[in-house]
């Protein structure tokens, strides 16, 4: 079996047979080894100068010794990775592919950024299993040529093989997200890797980027480069498009970007960079938050929240931080732990408004839940004092209702609700409480369910409107369906103060609003188009990038320029890069250097126009045909 180079043991199945593999390679995140492969392995004149003299001093001028197949013996302790680079090429040039192979792996071992010793190792699986498809022996065959395209994934020679491979044995050569699928179960991450990879440029939607993100980081637990490489992954994976149907699908993938956050930032803690570790905590923290609000049934999303709040509170016991905590104990439904968490946000700031939402969440919980009677009247008692202090906040008005019905009083809940709805109409279950839901049937104008907003991810609900009926006006009794907008009065309000902030310089406030305001409704188009113009300015513009491109999914005008024009600058350097080695006629790298513009925007025509040109030097033109296409999409929308 072949063991393939890199940071970690894996173990490989082949028919049946289990083989320990040495370390994996480990790949540069968004800049894989391209070349074109060549009818035999090849060394540099450079390399070809170094066999050469180690050769006449090792053996003193002749061919022969114990080696095997002609190659001359050589101290194994003393030969570095050129050495095993060389004796590789001489087992090839011989036919031994098995031995061929086992040098070149150790080779890379010993080097794993060497270009060269990438391309020679992945040629010397092409050959073997050329050696193999023309014995007929389809499933080796597909094994190397797999293994070939994990080292290289642009071997363009080992893909048309495997293809034709995969069609003698009866199966669908483009199958590739089911084949990964099937490779990932089995344990063979280093296949499963080599067929989701081709899956992304045959699907390039979210759920085969996290597929390719998963094994990436399964088969790196011990590897810093192919978890890199397989966070990169996710994070693209979260901007792709998404099935309805894949909601909890994208809720997983939210909460493995947590899981990697919270590793990195128990890193920078342990070595004692506490604002890093507290970034990345933070991040992760708004990971796990929007994993929660796909699927509140994550509980890993809601555990995570937790550890890592609990994690930031230590750090830096801040408002914020025991804010974030009080959310997260929230959404486990454990109110003790929120309510100490929200009184030590009362001793350190007791006039921040976050602070009068964060009650308003914690109230709302306790009305809504079966699990907290005991605590009712002291939510009775706080929601009058603070409809005292505005009788017409209709949030309050629905909590206050909610606790009177659970003490049984029926009546005066149902004045309440009708107050509520009439501020409010947005409020959600409102109307379910009032009894005013009920099944549409097919052509019927029965009125629709009230609940249009979406809850806050910290348990909090809509936020109410601050425009409506009069106070007191009474709802009819089977009310027209409202048009319910896609923002509420609360959130206008709120969008108004952080553009406020946005312009008198205020980044932080306004980054902090946009953030409240998606918490509270992520549909809200407006605030992730604020959101990225807060980030682009503070410099973030891989954030930036992020909140455009889902402002654009949302058909909020000026998004998606506002994103091409981002993108722009994102790859400004490394475009710069590419046009330099296309000059000098260095395509291979070129074709790296535009394969990581291209992740960085797919949504610019132009690097895949240049991406199309470089493939088509390189004699890859399926590929360059299909990056030809892309740009055409683009051009036309």
């Amino acid at each position: 079996m072949t063991s393939l180079p890199g940071n970690n043991s894996q173990i490989l199945s082949r028919r049946g047979e289990k083989q320990t593999s040495t370390k994996l390679l480990a790949v540069t995140v968004g800049i894989a080894a391209v070349a074109a492969l060549t009818a035999e392995v090849s060394l540099s004149p450079q390399a070809i100068a170094v066999a050469t003299k180690a050769k006449k001093h090792r053996s003193g001028g002749t061919s022969s010794g114990g080696g095997g197949g002609g190659v001359p013996a050589m101290n194994e302790a003393m030969m570095n990775p050129l050495d095993h680079n060389n004796r590789g090429v001489e087992y090839g040039r011989r036919g031994n592919w098995p031995q061929a192979i086992a040098e070149h792996e150790t080779a890379l071992n010993g080097d794993p950024e060497n270009p060269q010793f990438k391309t020679n190792l992945s040629a010397a699986l092409l050959k073997y299993g050329q050696v193999l498809a023309s014995k007929k022996d389809w499933g080796n065959a597909i094994h190397k040529l797999r293994e070939a395209m994990y080292v290289d994934p642009n071997n363009q020679d080992a893909a048309n093989l495997l293809d034709t491979c995969v069609k003698a044995t009866g199966k669908n050569p483009d199958a590739h997200m089911k084949m990964g699928d099937d490779l990932e179960v089995s344990g063979n991450y280093v296949e499963a890797i080599a067929e989701f990879r081709r899956g992304v440029r045959q699907e390039d939607t979210g759920i085969a980027y996290a597929a390719l993100g998963r094994v990436l980081m399964k088969q790196g637990q011990n590897s810093p480069a192919r978890l890199v490489e397989g966070f990169s992954m996710m994070r693209t994976a979260v901007s792709k498009s998404w099935e309805p149907t894949q909601k909890n699908d994208l809720a997983t993938t939210f909460c493995q970007i947590g899981n990697i956050l919270k590793e990195y930032a128990v890193t920078a803690r342990d070595r004692g960079a506490t604002e890093i570790a507290l970034k990345r905590l933070a991040n992760a923290s708004t990971a796990y938050r929007r994993a929660a609000q796909l699927n509140p049934l994550n509980t890993d999303a809601i555990s995570g929240l937790i550890e890592v709040s609990r994690e930031a509170v230590a750090i830096k016991p801040s408002f914020d931080n025991h804010l974030m905590l009080g959310g997260a104990y929230l959404l486990r439904d454990d109110m003790d732990r929120a309510k100490h968490e929200y009184e030590e946000c009362n001793k350190l700031d007791p006039t921040n408004d976050m602070l009068n939402n964060a009650r308003k969440a914690f109230h709302f919980q306790v009305a809504i839940s079966t699990q907290h009677i005991d605590m009712i009247p002291r939510t009775i008692t706080v929601a009058e004092d603070q409809l005292k202090k505005n009788p017409n906040d209709a949030l309050w008005l629905y909590i206050w209702g909610m606790g009177k019905e659970k003490q049984g009083d029926r009546e005066s809940a149902m004045k309440a609700y009708t107050k509520a709805l009439s501020i409010n109409p947005q409020l959600p279950k409102l109307k379910e409480h009032m009894g005013l839901v009920e099944t549409a049937k097919p052509g019927a104008g029965s009125a629709a369910p009230g609940a249009a907003g979406s809850t806050a991810a910290a348990g909090a609900p809509g936020a109410p409107g601050g425009a409506g009926a009069a106070a007191g006006a009474a709802a009819p009794a089977t009310p027209a369906a409202p048009a319910v907008p896609a923002v509420s009065a609360k959130e206008l309000e709120m969008m108004g103060a952080a553009q406020a902030k946005f312009r008198a310089g205020d980044l932080d406030g306004a980054l902090k609003d946009c953030s409240e305001m998606l918490d509270k409704n992520s549909q809200n188009g407006e605030a992730w188009l604020l959101q990225g113009r807060v980030q682009e300015k503070k410099g973030m513009l891989d954030d930036a990038s992020v909140s455009y491109r889902q402002a654009a999914y949302l058909k909020v005008p000026g998004a998606d320029d506002a994103s091409r024009q981002v993108d722009s600058s994102r790859i400004a350097k490394p475009l710069g890069e590419a046009e330099k080695q296309m000059q000098a006629a260095d395509y291979v790298s070129a074709s790296a250097t535009l394969k990581e513009v291209v992740s960085l925007a797919p949504n610019l025509p132009g690097p895949h126009r240049k991406l199309a040109d470089v493939l088509e030097k390189l004699g890859d033109a399926k590929e360059a045909e299909r990056e030809r296409k892309k740009a055409a999409e683009l051009e036309k929308k």
